[in-house]
Formats: structure tokens, sequence, C-alpha cells
């Protein structure tokens, strides 16, 4: 299934980032991919399952998240070393 991928600071992944980018809190944070939640249901993908996301630069292993807003296509990576690989 192809989405357009977003990337930005999440306010999560600032409050995480407080304690380290190598603490826990802020991979909680930064290492998911927020996706709708009917294309969470076509994918057949519950909130906290493993993703794979791919692009032409590589590809990446991340949670999924259900999208706090509907936003059906798009696929959200906080900034960080997971929306980089």
């Amino acid at each position: 299934m192809k989405f357009t991928l977003v990337t930005g600071t999440a306010i999560t992944q600032a409050q995480g980032k407080e304690h380290g980018k190598l603490a826990g809190k802020y991979k909680d944070a930064a290492a998911i991919c927020e996706l709708d939640e009917a294309d969470m249901a076509r994918l057949g993908v519950k909130p906290g399952d493993p993703v794979r996301v791919k692009s032409k630069f590589g590809s990446v292993v991340v949670r999924a998240a259900k999208a706090r807003e509907p936003t059906q296509g798009i696929a959200f990576i906080p900034t960080g070393p997971w929306a980089n690989a």
C-alpha cells in the first residue's frame, strides 16, 4: 500500500528528548508511524504492531500508532533516526 510520508516534530518526541535520545521514552515517541484508523484496518495492523516503511532511500521498522486526526493516505514519522532510514 502506498502512502505519502510526512515527517516532523511531535510534542511527545520533544518531551522524550529531555531524557536523552537513547532513552526508552524518546524511542517510544519517535520510533512510530502514525496512520489513519481506516488505513490501519486495511493493512490489518493495530497500534503497537511493527510496520515496515520503505522508500527509495531505504526502509525501517517502527510501531504503528493511530493518528489523532483523519489522515487517510498519509504516514507520519517524527523527525529522528527512524525517519532518516
